[in-house]
């Protein structure tokens, strides 16, 4: 009897597919907060318990989803599609709430699987070159200024790091000599301001010309912005017979290359 009430049991949903499909959809939207609600609740009540089972069933729940993705791709694709402001949202808000678990997660996991991540990081490079390429070509400015800002906002981490790494960057650049010498003389001639720059702040840090009031980012920008033909001079010399001045913004002008080899290390009448 019990087993003729299960084919009957079984021989109704077959019939009924659609039917019950369509109750179903009908009864979660009409009780959504109720079932996120209970959900919630019950996973609450019962964290242990799921995390033991996932933890005996994690290759089985592993399958099942790789299964069902394979067999509803173009299901989920078109979901994904149909609600992508939605996931969106949603990803935000989620990661809002969680910022700490999440970061906490993607340091364990990165700890436990670097090798790995290395080899995909490799292997992607490898796959995706041009691409890659493209879009550095394509967002410069971008991507510089994002370095720039991360730098900013992470300078103990970063020069913790280069104390960590100096042997290895030595080591790099000892088997690459000949790319670093090639890219050094890319990277000047591409960036002759900046390189200026950072020669002038040298010098004047050697003899204390730099105050702490100094805008180092304006003399940067006065430095990489020195129109061709022409060279950055300081108004009052950093080293003078007569007097010394500072490595500050207003203390630069523009000469040609001629009027500053002639005027070396004097002040111009006007400015006296």
């Amino acid at each position: 009897m019990p087993y003729r009430d299960k084919e009957k049991k079984k021989a109704y949903r077959e019939a009924n597919k659609e039917k019950r499909k369509a109750y179903n959809k009908d009864y979660c939207e009409a009780n959504k907060e109720k079932k996120k609600a209970y959900n919630k609740d019950y996973c609450e009540a019962n964290k242990e318990k799921l995390k033991a089972y996932y933890e005996v069933n994690k290759e089985k729940i592993k399958a099942t989803k790789k299964a069902y993705h394979e067999a509803n791709k173009e299901k989920i694709k078109a979901y994904r599609e149909a609600n992508k402001e939605k996931i969106k949202a949603y990803h935000k808000d989620y990661h809002e709430a969680n910022k700490e678990k999440l970061k906490g997660y993607k340091k364990d996991y990165r700890e436990a699987n670097k090798e790995k991540l290395k080899a995909y990081k490799k292997a992607y490079h490898e796959a995706n070159k041009e691409k890659m390429k493209a879009y550095r070509e394509a967002n410069k400015e971008k991507s510089k200024a994002s370095k720039k800002a991360w730098d900013e906002a992470n300078k103990k981490k970063v020069k913790a790091y280069n104390e960590a790494n100096k042997e290895k960057r030595k080591a790099y650049n000892e088997v690459n000599k000949e790319k670093m010498k090639v890219y050094r003389s890319l990277y000047q001639k591409n960036n002759k301001g900046i390189i200026n720059a950072i020669s002038s702040r040298r010098r004047a840090n050697k003899i204390m010309a730099t105050p702490s009031w100094a805008n180092l980012e304006k003399i940067k920008e006065i430095y990489k912005n020195c129109p061709e033909g022409y060279h950055v001079d300081h108004i009052y010399p950093l080293k003078s017979e007569y007097v010394c001045g500072l490595h500050v913004e207003n203390n630069l002008q523009y000469l040609t290359a001629t009027e500053n080899l002639q005027k070396s290390n004097k002040i111009i009448d006007k400015y006296l």
